[in-house]
């Protein structure tokens, strides 16, 4: 992780901001494989417990994966007994089943208190401000990419 000075400049930012990236993502990864189960099902449940009933192309676009890791995902987690495919004409709805509930409430109703409890070590201005700076680099981020 790089180590920047009190007034970055925009590129040390960006690295610092991956290097910040990347060590979150590494947290989740080491949740799920605490819990034995694949990084993309770990999102799956995570985004089903926030919201049942999503299709697969919700969940595409909630947390980044690729349609095929999503289809893996939720085929494995089928098979495994977490969730119910509902058919809805051209789409698929998925809903957990009693035991992907249950599976979720011992496993990532965890990692959702640990997310609370790390925002819970700052004021409720420092999240506010975290939040502000985080939408004003993305949607910044956002008008950039449009250009290229």
């Amino acid at each position: 992780m790089s180590h920047i000075e009190s007034a970055p400049t925009p590129i040390q930012a960006v690295h610092a901001f991956t290097d910040l990236y990347h060590a979150e993502n590494e947290l989740y990864h080491a949740a799920a494989r605490r819990t034995g189960i694949a990084d993309s099902v770990l999102l799956v449940l995570y985004d089903l417990t926030e919201e049942d009933g999503l299709t697969q192309k919700q969940l595409c676009l909630g947390n980044g994966l690729s349609k095929q890791t999503v289809n893996s995902a939720v085929k494995r987690m089928a098979e495994e007994g977490y969730l119910r495919i509902e058919n809805c004409g051209r789409t698929s709805r998925l809903w957990l089943t009693d035991y992907g509930r249950a599976f979720a409430a011992e496993h990532v109703e965890p990692i959702r208190q640990a997310e609370q409890e790390a925002m819970a070590v700052m004021t409720a201005e420092e999240r506010a401000e975290l939040i502000r700076l985080y939408r004003t680099y993305v949607d910044a981020f956002g008008a950039a990419i449009k250009q290229l």
